[in-house]
């Protein structure tokens, strides 16, 4: 299911309380400072079914803020994922 988002210009940069459901979820986890790739714990935590498409939608969200969602491949176990985080956003600064 795909969610659409209803952004409203607010007076800070991120409006956090129009997500829901898994971005919601999501995005939450990611602020908090943790990390995430496709065979973390988390995932079921948070109820994540595909983390490729949520974080999609959370760079598409995040687009005009000061925050970004950050990549990079590491190793778990025998297989190389993606890891996700936020961090500051240089190109909106």
């Amino acid at each position: 299911m795909q969610l659409n988002f209803d952004v409203v210009p607010t007076a800070s940069d991120i409006n956090v309380d129009k997500l829901s459901g898994q971005n919601g979820k999501l995005l939450q986890y990611l602020l908090d400072g943790n990390r995430i790739n496709c065979m973390h714990p988390a995932m079921n935590t948070l109820g994540i079914g595909y983390l490729n498409s949520r974080i999609a939608d959370l760079r598409r969200f995040l687009q005009d803020s000061h925050l970004h969602v950050a990549s990079r491949m590491i190793k778990v176990g025998d297989t190389d994922v993606k890891e996700y985080w936020i961090e500051p956003n240089s190109l909106n600064q």
